[in-house]
């Protein structure tokens, strides 16, 4: 049949509205997209900001540090050259210089981040259970400060060596041991670890604590700078994500498995080879 002018003005109307609506509709998912692209960016440009201001920060407690640390260097060289070798006061003195070398090496990268420039340290060939070995060496006694109980089970045979900057590999678990330190608590059952397997070219470096756990709603930004869920004054929120930085730097991944009360692990996985190449 054919429809009269009110029918026509009616649906005329109707289609109007749709059209309308339909145009809203588009809007808005077109305002939602670019909201979020602008919160992104901002959050992009604060966390650039933020990093530039670390970067100057570097410099001035680099220069600050570098000062004393080559006294110290200085003198534990004179005094082990003026050391018998069987000198009870040796490996001491060994244990400060070595404790000086590392941290003028990260000295060196914190002025090289500062100046934007590429890393001075060159890599080269390191066995990586040996790097565990150097860090474990510095720490230990702070570890099991408090009756902690640490376990350390690595599995070194046949050896695991990959290309990595001196000392980058010793900051990643650094950083790892101390934060599995800073999640326990002082009771009698408080214990950390660290262990290794090797899976065919691959080493897996997992280190362990029983302390409080992330929760799952944490795990996604725990490796982002900045981010920690430790009171103000506790922690800077860079340990992790040089972790990452580091790890990813040498071909390897970082990842973390936990639950609230339940056993954090962080598992580095690692290209290695059996043997030193050219």
């Amino acid at each position: 049949r054919l429809f009269n002018a009110d029918e026509i003005s009616l649906a005329t109307a109707l289609i109007a509205q749709a059209a309308t609506a339909i145009e809203n509709a588009r809007l808005y998912r077109d305002l939602e997209r670019s909201l979020a692209h602008l919160k992104q960016t901002q959050a992009s440009l604060v966390q650039a900001a933020r990093l530039s201001t670390i970067g100057e920060l570097a410099a001035v407690v680099a220069h600050q540090i570098n000062n004393p640390l080559t006294t110290i260097l200085a003198d534990s060289e004179l005094l082990l050259s003026d050391l018998p070798d069987d000198a009870p006061e040796r490996e001491a003195l060994l244990a400060i210089n070595r404790a000086g070398q590392r941290a003028h090496a990260v000295v060196k990268r914190l002025l090289s981040t500062a100046r934007r420039s590429a890393p001075e340290d060159k890599a080269a060939w390191v066995e990586v259970h040996q790097t565990i070995r150097n860090t474990l060496d510095l720490i230990s006694v702070h570890l099991t400060r408090g009756g902690v109980h640490l376990e350390v089970q690595l599995e070194s045979d046949p050896p695991s060596y990959i290309r990595a900057p001196q000392g980058y590999l010793e900051d990643v678990w650094l950083n790892l041991l101390l934060n599995a330190r800073d999640a326990l608590s002082n009771s009698a059952e408080a214990a950390m670890g660290v262990r290794s397997q090797r899976l065919g070219n691959t080493l897996e470096v997992l280190v362990w604590d029983n302390g409080v756990g992330v929760p799952p709603e944490l795990r996604q930004s725990i490796f982002e700078p900045f981010f920690t869920t430790k009171p103000n004054g506790q922690g800077t929120g860079l340990g992790l994500y040089i972790c990452k930085q580091i790890v990813t730097q040498v071909g390897g991944q970082i990842s973390v498995e936990s639950a609230p009360s339940q056993a954090t692990i962080f598992r580095v996985s690692l290209p290695v080879k059996t043997a030193m190449e050219d």
